[in-house]
């Protein structure tokens, strides 16, 4: 009776882990790619950016739990609401470093591809993005790790994830279960933060 009641937590932990990161590579995948964009947007246009930043320092005064509450009347309940907000708390880290790595990268090239008769589409694809690839690594190293740790609160609207394990502990005083969803989500922090690091230190060899 004991084995079988553990098997029915580890298999519990394990959806929670699942839909955690589910919602984690869901959100930075779709923030990735509307930031791309809209970075390049703001690195050919200034009126663009300044109007972006602006934004980008509103959002960041909105907590991410108020986020989620807005959307509840509009996209309901579930994950997809969690994969909207978590999104929004991703793109102003992914824009501001994206931006930042495209600008670096035009400076170094300045006029001379210009100059050599190479297309717009050309010099964006395969020489400003390529070169700005350590600032883009490390603007989703950012925008993953609060993904990762703001995720825990979609419980509340019925996204799951490891925030569950976290809550039920809380409200059943069982601090063995905080304990257990907080280590795993520190677990998936710093094994994001980890592999990012490693993508920015293989670049940064060809910078």
């Amino acid at each position: 009776m004991i084995q079988y009641q553990w098997v029915i937590k580890l298999q519990g932990i394990y959806i929670e882990l699942f839909q955690h990161i589910y919602l984690s590579i869901s959100s930075i995948t779709l923030a990735f790619l509307l930031s791309v964009p809209l970075s390049y947007l703001c690195y050919k246009y200034n009126i663009i950016e300044k109007f972006s930043f602006f934004v980008i320092q509103v959002l960041r005064i909105i907590p991410s739990v108020a986020v989620l509450f807005i959307l509840i009347p509009i996209l309901g309940a579930g994950s997809i609401p969690a994969i909207v907000s978590l999104t929004v708390l991703a793109m102003p880290s992914l824009i501001l470093n994206i931006t930042q790595g495209f600008k670096n990268s035009s400076l170094k090239v300045k006029d001379i591809p210009l100059a050599l008769g190479l297309s717009e589409s050309f010099i964006f694809f395969r020489i400003i993005f390529p070169m700005a690839l350590s600032y883009v690594f490390l603007g989703i190293k950012l925008a993953l790790i609060e993904i990762i740790a703001s995720a825990a609160i979609t419980t509340f609207i019925g996204a799951g994830g490891l925030g569950s394990t976290i809550y039920t502990g809380l409200s059943l005083n069982r601090y063995d279960l905080v304990l257990e969803g907080s280590i795993l989500i520190a677990f998936l922090s710093v094994s994001s933060m980890l592999i990012m690091d490693f993508f920015i230190k293989r670049r940064k060899i060809y910078d």
